[in-house]
């Protein structure tokens, strides 16, 4: 177990390491927790969440997203949602909806040590409806999956998600988002998740003003 979590130390390290120019200057520390409520059928797994996020320089919002999840093959599944996003932009609030497409195959890569390793790699596509705006996610993530007394107990992951605009903000990789996390089963209605990510994002189409952020992250996890 002990060198699992040394692989995702390392691992989060070098990823971190990928980013842009700080031209800002510093590096801030931000939070961000959510609430995700799962329904489970034979076909579609629905979802309902709501987060908040706290990040110093940048536009705090808060995020409502409803949808689900469709298994389209065994290693497929296709998700819809919507989402509506509450931007805090100092004396007022922005409000904005976006309607979310995405793919997300999975694979169990049982010749890596202990067997319980899964490879995924999401990929969104986000459309604004306030603004017209499009934009791609692509989130390429390792998930080890610890047993205790043949029980799930904990998974622990390392994600990687790049943010591409298509039509906006001088197209290109807005920013580069990467997580460290765990999550631990308590039992079948109820897992908790903490998290750490490092965030580098181009806030301006010229990248100027380059951001590095460390964000501390919880989210709870309700199942129907």
């Amino acid at each position: 177990m002990i060198k699992i979590l040394l692989f995702f130390i390392i691992s989060f390290s070098v990823f971190s390491h990928h980013h842009v120019e700080n031209i800002a200057g510093s590096t801030e520390i931000g939070y961000r927790s959510s609430l995700r409520i799962f329904k489970f059928t034979d076909t579609i797994n629905y979802m309902a969440e709501y987060s908040r996020s706290d990040i110093k320089r940048q536009n705090n919002y808060d995020t409502l997203e409803l949808g689900g999840k469709y298994r389209l093959f065994r290693n497929l599944k296709i998700g819809l949602y919507y989402s509506r996003h509450f931007k805090n932009q100092g004396e007022r609030w922005n409000n904005e909806d976006f309607i979310i497409s995405e793919l997300s195959p999975r694979y169990l890569l049982n010749f890596l040590p202990g067997e319980r390793w899964v490879f995924e790699f999401r990929a969104r596509y986000e459309h604004n409806l306030s603004v017209q705006q499009h934009n791609v996610k692509l989130r390429p993530g390792l998930t080890y999956f610890w047993f205790k007394d043949g029980n799930p107990f904990m998974n622990i992951f390392l994600q990687h998600e790049i943010y591409h605009a298509l039509n906006y903000a001088g197209e290109g990789n807005l920013a580069h988002w990467t997580y460290l996390g765990s999550l631990f089963h308590y039992n079948d209605k109820f897992k908790w998740s903490p998290f750490i990510s490092y965030v580098s994002e181009r806030l301006r189409a010229e990248g100027e003003f380059n951001v590095d952020s460390f964000l501390l992250g919880l989210n709870l996890l309700f199942y129907l």
